[in-house]
């Protein structure tokens, strides 16, 4: 199991040496540290390790260029005043990433965020983001602000924009927030960036110093792959070893040494893969997280720090965050691209009220970084997700997969029954299990009607979807999204008992994938033994029929029943 960073109702505490006292340690290499020496921070209390950073670009511009900017630069100068500019004498460390560690956080941005000198009379904007060579020239209008995006990566356009105004706790449609943060707050939240800088520099190496023994990701072709380390090698020789010295031990040796020995070996093999999967995972989380938008980690809205990305979809990224309006606690930020999907997925995510659903916030936020908008909300903070366990651990005992699968059964009967909705996306990374074993189901961006059809209709994630996505509507046929989220229940608990997926256990093309699918029978393969009640589970909800499939409030109670028949002490 992942340990938690800190529970969801515990805050965050300042202790000596400005460390952050629930941020883990894990790690690797920083491939953004060689960024722009010039670097403005417009807040009102300025970074500790901003290194002569504002003095050139403000003598760089020239009188044209400030006659441009007078209305940003007054605003800046009236909101943010520059107390320190500091001259590092006996670089540690880490002034070697100072470039890193200073980037500005335009995100609640209210003005201008990062700098640098172009030629004598021109500021010009610097964007992280990649810029596809083929980016055509696009304007965008929203409010106050107007944006010229150059397809041309070294000649990025002039910015103009109207400064942001500094909005109490809550927000209005299509109005940038920003959380009024006391002065305290401010020096509070620069103070807590820096140490999270720090830890996350830290994070980076030490992941890179283990990829010679761990293994690392690699490019091949289109794809990224995962190449072993020097470890599995010897484990794997280790492993050899050991089963040839068992293998001539028996008849000969005492049958528990024999027994003993083997079991240790067996043992030995299932920690290295299970470490060998978190590192695993902790690399494509850190070069997801150094390909986002965020990976400055900056200062949101005025209001959340980031610490780690959690997880990225197709429309945005969710991401560990502390939260200053909310006395500073942990929780999880998602943040959209698409403002319409993430309002309308909150719309419904915020409706719904059950002990096996993550709670969200009260309000979406209009969060603005690096001129591009995002709409966001708070969701409670889980510390890992069925994914995760299963690439961890591979499969699940039948005790811990029922009782993963009675609490999705029941948040499902609410949804279905009380709510009139179907989740439509239920997958394991969607599936989240705090430390106490309790399932919390989220990611609602495709809920739909219940009783909505589904025949002919791919939307959502290809793996999961019932045949009936794959072929023509048939008038016998009652595909609706309430049967379609049944199919994927039986799915979810097929992988967590086997590990592999029931009906694609290899890796197909989405043409491939569809053109087996629509001719599926009833076929199910499983990866290892199952019992017979996991069975019967499995081929009740991946029933080609819809008809034939179960409601979540029938599996629910002849789960309890049989569950109560073999343990009645339960």
């Amino acid at each position: 199991m992942f340990e938690p960073l800190c529970g969801a109702n515990q805050q965050v505490q300042f202790v000596a040496g400005n460390h952050y006292s629930h941020t883990t340690q894990a790690s690797g290499h920083d491939d953004m540290l060689d960024d722009e020496s010039n670097v403005a921070l417009t807040r009102s209390s300025p970074s500790p390790n901003l290194v002569r950073a504002l003095a050139p670009v403000a003598c760089a511009a020239t009188e044209d260029t400030r006659q441009d900017y007078d209305p940003l630069v007054m605003a800046v100068e009236a909101a943010a005043t520059i107390k320190t500019i500091r001259d590092v004498l006996n670089p540690t460390p880490h002034d070697s990433a100072r470039s890193f560690l200073s980037i500005a956080d335009v995100a609640p941005l209210s003005k201008v965020s990062l700098a640098k000198v172009g030629t004598p009379s021109t500021v010009r904007y610097v964007h992280d983001d990649t810029v596809d060579d083929d980016a055509t020239v696009r304007e965008e209008a929203d409010g106050d602000v107007t944006t010229m995006d150059d397809g041309d990566a070294s000649t990025r356009s002039v910015i103009r924009m109207k400064p942001n105004t500094r909005l109490p706790g809550t927000t209005a449609v299509g109005v940038v927030y920003r959380y009024n943060a006391t002065e305290v707050e401010e020096d509070e939240m620069e103070e807590l960036r820096w140490t999270i800088h720090q830890q996350v520099f830290q994070r980076y190496s030490q992941l890179e110093q283990k990829c010679d023994e761990w293994g690392q990701l690699a490019e091949q072709d289109t794809r990224v792959v995962f190449v072993h380390g020097v470890r599995r090698e010897r484990i794997t020789a280790e492993k050899k070893f050991h089963d040839n010295a068992v293998r001539d031990a028996v008849g000969k040796a005492n049958a528990a040494w024999v027994e003993e020995r083997r079991n240790r070996v067996d043992e030995e093999v299932r920690q290295f893969y299970h470490d060998e999967m978190r590192h695993r995972q902790a690399l494509t989380l850190t070069r997801l997280e150094k390909m986002s938008p965020f990976c400055k980690f900056p200062i949101l809205g005025n209001r959340f720090l980031p610490l780690r990305l959690r997880g990225k979809g197709g429309h945005g990224e969710v991401w560990d965050v502390v939260d200053f309006a909310d006395n500073k606690k942990l929780c999880a930020l998602k943040l959209s691209t698409s403002i319409c999907h993430a309002k309308r997925e909150h719309h419904v995510h915020s409706r719904l009220k059950h002990p096996n659903i993550v709670q969200v916030g009260e309000v979406p936020l209009l969060i603005r970084y690096q001129q591009q908008q995002y709409t966001a909300f708070t969701v409670a903070s889980v510390h890992s997700d069925l994914q995760q366990l299963i690439e961890i651990h591979e499969f699940f005992d039948d005790d811990s997969a029922y009782k993963v699968l009675s609490q999705l059964l029941s948040a499902q009967r609410y949804l279905h029954e009380d709510m009139g909705i179907a989740h439509y996306d239920l997958k394991p990374s969607n599936i989240l299990i705090d430390q106490d074993g309790c399932v919390k189901l989220t990611d609602f961006d495709l809920a739909r009607d219940a009783k909505s059809t589904t025949s002919n209709s791919t939307v959502g994630t290809l793996r999961y979807l019932p045949p009936e996505c794959f072929r023509p509507k048939r008038g016998d046929c009652e595909a609706t999204a309430e049967k379609a989220d049944m199919w994927m229940v039986g799915i979810v608990y097929c992988m967590m008992i086997t590990g592999k997926h029931p009906i694609c256990p290899v890796k197909l093309t989405p043409a491939e994938f569809k053109s087996m699918m629509s001719r599926y029978t009833g076929a199910i393969q499983y990866a290892r033994p199952v019992s017979d009640l996991s069975r019967w589970i499995i081929q009740g909800c991946l029933q080609p029929d819809p008809r034939c499939r179960p409601t979540a409030a029938q599996l629910l109670v002849a789960l309890q029943n049989v569950m109560l028949q073999q343990c009645p002490t339960r």
